[in-house]
């Protein structure tokens, strides 16, 4: 912050510094690849998941409203749900709306991954991951 300061800018780590209802707030994702030893364990079946990546996803899913507390750690967390970040506990491909995202499509075995969309940038990443 300090350097901002000396070049007439402002850095903050706020979850959605900027107000009103288009605001922009900051995320904290997590883009997660699946491995068992070698080998990937995200693709599979038509929606690119494998039964590990399935398994992965539910045990996440429900866990959500308690991973929130990890994810979200400030009331102004809050504030950033609904504009590009999760509304609801669940899963889609292109949905910007649920707390996972599978980014399977069109990619090669080993390349698809599972992004999880609730942190916040006020999040403590180690935590996260811990819950995880």
């Amino acid at each position: 912050k300090e350097l901002a300061m000396r070049r007439g800018l402002a850095a903050t780590f706020a979850s959605k510094p900027f107000g009103g209802p288009r605001g922009v707030g900051n995320g904290g994702h997590l883009n997660v690849s699946l491995w068992r030893g070698e080998d990937p364990a995200t693709g599979g079946d038509e929606d690119g998941l494998s039964p590990t990546a399935r398994h992965f996803i539910a045990g996440v899913l429900a866990h959500a409203r308690g991973l929130e507390a990890l994810a979200a750690p400030t009331p102004g967390c809050y504030a950033r749900h609904g504009n590009w970040a999760p509304t609801r506990a669940d899963w889609g491909h292109e949905d910007r709306n649920v707390c996972i995202r599978v980014k399977s499509r069109d990619c090669a075995p080993g390349e698809a991954y599972v992004e999880y969309r609730a942190p916040s940038a006020s999040a403590n990443t180690y935590l996260v991951l811990a819950g995880l």
